[in-house]
Order: C-alpha cells, then structure tokens, then sequence
C-alpha cells in the first residue's frame, strides 16, 4: 500500500467531509418521506399502467403518464438505495478510523513499554559497569551490610570463594 492509503486512512477524507453531521445518518434514509413517497409513487406508477394498459384505444396521455410515473419510481426507489448504500459506507468508514486509530495507540503503548525496559535495562547495565569498575576499591560489602545486613555475610562468603563470577568478562 503507498503512503497514506491504508485503510483507515483512505476513509478519513469520507469521514471528515460529514460537517457535523453523525456518521452514516442521512436525512432521508428510514424517514417518514422515504416511508410515505416510495409507497405512493410505487401505486402511481402501477394505478396508470394499469389503466393505460385497461383503456381501449390509443391513449398517448395516458401512456406518457405511464411512462413518466414509472420513471419517478424507479429514480424513488434508486435515491433510496443509493442513500442507503452511502450510510452503510459512511459507517464502514467510521468504524475503520476508529479501528485504525485504536490499532495505533495499542501500538504506542508497546511502543512505550519496550522503550520503558530498554532504559531499565540500560540504567542496570550502567550500574553493573559502574560496580564492576569500582570493585577494586572496596567498601562495597560495607555498603551492602548498610542497606541488607541479612545479605552481608552470604556475599562476602561467595566473593571468597574460588566460584567463576557469574558477570565476568
């Protein structure tokens, strides 16, 4: 897909020509006019092809009536499809903004956790160098017997040992 082309952004231009009006409601679609006018302009038309077909004889009027009342039930009958076929498109187009905008943040947000435990474990990887650059100097057991005395004796026990450090390079 090119550049601004995805699927929520292709509807945003649909959905933001709308001038405050709600997604997918047009005026005419499911009003009491569309309820009245396709009904009634649907007898017309079949009330005067009936009796153009029922007279006897030539009847030019009759038939242009015909002719005409037909074509204004069927463009009836078209302007509401069409009317109905943009609200469904207008919905369709709201629901994929929403869905692209929702997609789009849930992204943001593991886009911050991971940027949150990559400067994490970067401060841990600047403190473990820290200390390790400092170990020569002494007063770390100090330190640690300060903050967790419950700790002091086991670490000073393992850093006499002959064990492998764990961290060494």
């Amino acid at each position: 897909q090119d550049r601004g082309e995805g699927e929520g952004e292709g509807h945003v231009g649909q959905s933001q020509a709308l001038r405050g009006r709600p997604l997918g409601a047009f005026p005419y679609v499911g009003s009491r006019l569309e309820l009245a006018l396709l009904p009634a302009v649907s007898a017309a038309a079949l009330l005067s092809l009936l009796l153009a077909f029922a007279t006897p004889g030539a009847h030019p009027a009759l038939s242009v009536l015909a002719v005409v009342a037909c074509g204004t039930a069927a463009s009836a009958i078209m302007v509401s499809v069409q009317s109905r076929r943009r609200a469904a498109a207008e919905v369709r187009a709201a629901l994929d903004v929403v869905w692209h905008h929702a997609i789009f943040t849930e992204q943001a947000s593991a886009l911050e956790l991971e940027v949150g435990w990559l400067r994490a474990l970067s401060a841990a990887l600047r403190a473990r160098e820290a200390f390790d650059a400092h170990k020569g100097e002494g007063g770390q057991l100090d330190e640690l017997a300060k903050w967790r005395p419950d700790l002091a004796t086991v670490v000073a026990e393992v850093a006499k040992s002959s064990l492998e450090r764990p961290f060494a390079r």
